[in-house]
């Protein structure tokens, strides 16, 4: 299934970065909006979990699946690993990957990344899921081959190439095609 509501947010984020207020805006309201991101999924994971409950507590067959037929435990780990799962996946890469971007910039004297590439790339991560990262990695690694090949034949030097525009935009198409 699609999410759009991540799709339009990487679009808005991507059409926004372009402009000149763009950048000091994020600059200052990245770090929010991953938080409202996670905040968004924890609560669709706890309302498809209350909505299952609800299902197998009101449908004939479903009821000997709950207590007292049941231990809630076997409702707690189906619910993990249907509705959780990924989500915690996701924010566990997430989590990483931002980690692992800070410290490779601060020890590097920034010269890696923007103030708020990783967090670009930390939401990219979390965007495209669990799943979806199976797809992202490779494709970041394929853009990042080509668009530096394609630079050095071009101009016949070699230079860092920023994936400042390439985070989110690749999010988005790992999306579609995942």
């Amino acid at each position: 299934m699609v999410d759009f509501s991540v799709i339009v947010t990487f679009v808005v984020i991507l059409g926004t970065t372009g402009l000149a207020a763009g950048r000091s805006f994020w600059r200052r309201y990245i770090l929010p909006l991953y938080l409202t991101f996670i905040l968004f999924f924890f609560c669709q994971a706890l309302f498809y979990s209350y909505r299952q409950y609800l299902g197998w507590r009101d449908s004939a067959p479903g009821k000997y699946l709950l207590p007292p037929y049941q231990d809630i435990t076997y409702f707690i780990q189906y619910a993990l690993y249907r509705f959780w799962s990924h989500f915690l996946v996701a924010l566990l890469f997430s989590l990483v990957v931002f980690c692992l971007a800070v410290y490779f910039n601060r020890k590097h004297q920034f010269r890696y990344f923007e103030a708020e590439e990783p967090y670009f790339f930390a939401l990219a991560v979390f965007g495209v899921g669990y799943t979806g990262l199976l797809i992202y990695f490779p494709l970041l690694f394929l853009a990042q081959l080509v668009i530096s090949h394609g630079h050095a034949l071009l101009f016949r030097r070699l230079e860092r190439i920023s994936f400042y525009y390439l985070w989110l935009g690749l999010a988005i198409v790992t999306i579609l095609i995942n």
